[in-house]
This record gives structure tokens, C-alpha cells and sequence, in this order.
């Protein structure tokens, strides 16, 4: 209750400083040029806002998994939309390391998920954009769907070519505020993004695990319950 007290009263002020930064990141104040220094300085809140607006988010989630609490709403999602969509954010993201960001779809009818979108995405998300983090300049990170020919489980994976996890890091990896790797890979981090991800993905019923080497990159595997092409 402490936190989803604390987390509404932080982010009413902070989107009223996005809002303002923004207005004066676009470079025009009532109908007068603004000095380019301003615009640089209000980019950088923006950054700093927009991060310390998602740590605010990655705690509350956390706590609500942790308490049970969290509440999910399930829509039927075409994940070739959804996929596509962490594309382009992820491309932004990866902009300045020159990143290529596929997508990878099984041929035939299109993959629809039974899940909350918002959620998803946020899994989806944290996950890219850890992998974005740790892969270097010029490698590759690749989205994928497919269904599990075993159990019929629909599978999303993310795979890349970064740093990689060292095996003793394995399960410390999905322990809330735990961060594994350089110590420079972690000055916008604060180790909640895996543990919120496992906590999501447990809630839904499925399960989430790491085929890792140093040297060798990560893949992230999602199993999610399977999904019913009539709706049912």
C-alpha cells in the first residue's frame, strides 16, 4: 500500500515535468525561438524523468506480484503486430550501437495470444532492452514466435549476441535488484527488470528460462499457455 501510495504521488509531478520539458525540448516558447543550449538541457531531464518514471513503475509492478495483487486482462493479441511494435522500440533504443533487430514469424496463419497487452509488452520489453544493454556495437537481437511441437505451448523468445551469463549468475539473474555483468552496464539499471518478467510470467501459468555462455550471448524462452484459435 506504501508503494502504490508513494508511486502516485511521485508520477503526478514527473509527467507535469515530462510535459513541460517536452514543450520546451520542441524549441518554441510562445511563438519565441528558445536557446539551444535549453533544448539540449531539456532533453536531458526528459531522459532522466522517463527513466525514473519506469523505476517507479518497476517497483510498483514488483510489489503487486510480490503481494499477489497484480491484476491481469486478457485480450486476444496478434503477436506479429505486437512483435513488430517492440521492433521499432527497440530500434530506437539500439540506435546509437548500430544494432540490426529481426523478427522472426513461422510461416501460415497468423499467432494470436491469449494475454494482457500491457503486460506483454512490458516483459517483452524488459527483456529486449536488457539484451540491447548488454550486446556490443554492430551485433544482433532477434524476436521470435513459434509454438512448442511438444506441448502446443506458444513460445516468444529473444535472442542476441551480447556479453553473455556466466553460469553462477544463473539464477541470480531473476532476484529482484540483483545485476549481474559490468558494473558500466548498470548505470540506468536497477536490477527489477528479470524479476519483474519472471513474476509476470508465473502469474500467467507459463515459465521463462535462459540458455546462456560468457562469450556467447542469451536466449530468453517465454512458454505461455497454448493458445485456442476459436477463442474459446
Amino acid at each position: 500500500a506504501f508503494i502504490a501510495t508513494m508511486s502516485h504521488e511521485l508520477r503526478t509531478p514527473l509527467n507535469a515535468i515530462l510535459g513541460f520539458a517536452g514543450m520546451i525540448a520542441s524549441g518554441e516558447r510562445d511563438g519565441m525561438p528558445v536557446d539551444p543550449r535549453h533544448v539540449e538541457y531539456a532533453g536531458d531531464i526528459t531522459v532522466a524523468a522517463r527513466h525514473l518514471l519506469s523505476v517507479i513503475n518497476d517497483m510498483l509492478h514488483l510489489s503487486k506480484i510480490e503481494a499477489g495483487r497484480l491484476t491481469l486482462d486478457p485480450c486476444w493479441i496478434p503477436l506479429e503486430g505486437e512483435l513488430r511494435q517492440i521492433q521499432r522500440i527497440a530500434q530506437g533504443l539500439a540506435q546509437e550501437k548500430q544494432l540490426s533487430i529481426q523478427v522472426d514469424l513461422p510461416a501460415g496463419e497468423p499467432l494470436l495470444l491469449l494475454a494482457d497487452e500491457r503486460a506483454l509488452r512490458q516483459l517483452l520489453l524488459n527483456i529486449v532492452g536488457n539484451a540491447v544493454k548488454f550486446t556490443p556495437s554492430g551485433g544482433d537481437i532477434r524476436l521470435a514466435a513459434d509454438l512448442d511441437r511438444g506441448d502446443g505451448r506458444l513460445v516468444l523468445s529473444v535472442t542476441d549476441t551480447g556479453v553473455g551469463i556466466p553460469e553462477g549468475d544463473m539464477e541470480r539473474i531473476w532476484r529482484p535488484f540483483e545485476q549481474v555483468g559490468r558494473v558500466q552496464d548498470h548505470q540506468n539499471g536497477t536490477g527489477l527488470g528479470l524479476s519483474t518478467v519472471y513474476g509476470i510470467v508465473r502469474q500467467t501459468g507459463g515459465f521463462v528460462f535462459v540458455d546462456s555462455a560468457p562469450g556467447d550471448g542469451a536466449k530468453f524462452s517465454i512458454y505461455l499457455p497454448r493458445y485456442q484459435e476459436d477463442g474459446a
